[in-house]
């Protein structure tokens, strides 16, 4: 598990440490259904455009910090993608942040947070929670 990048995301999500000056994710730009949501399909993915919504990996696809790292957008016909070496999709996110397919989809499946409580807190403090647990899912 890689702690550095989960709890940079986590700060991102927030608005802390680094991203302090920028804020926290708007919440209403937050959604765990889709990697990205705009009105535009483009090659380039702005998440200040009207009408973009990203999860928190969508978020950190976009952000400078991250893709300095190597996490970045892939497009597909008809959607985008995040992209880790030559990994897509939840493999992408497995390889970047370090995890196993448990801990991948406990932290960034929309199907693990209960109705309605997915906003960009609530994604941040799960991490927060298993990077001080140690814990790991891999199921």
């Amino acid at each position: 598990m890689n702690t550095d990048r989960l709890l940079l995301l986590a700060d991102k999500l927030q608005g802390r440490g680094v991203y302090a000056e920028a804020g926290p994710v708007p919440a209403k730009k937050f959604q765990l259904r889709e990697w990205f949501r705009w009105s535009v399909l483009s090659d380039n993915v702005d998440p200040t455009a009207c009408g973009f919504a990203g999860c928190a990996i969508g978020w950190a696809c976009t952000d400078p910090k991250f893709q300095a790292m190597g996490l970045e957008i892939t497009k597909f016909p008809y959607k985008m993608v995040p992209q880790f070496e030559d990994a897509t999709g939840f493999h992408a996110v497995m390889r970047f942040f370090d995890l196993g397919p448990g801990e991948a989809d406990y932290l960034f499946d929309e199907d693990r947070y209960p109705w309605m409580e997915w906003g960009p807190d609530e994604v941040a403090r799960r991490i927060r929670q298993v990077v001080a647990e140690g814990r790991t899912c891999r199921t």
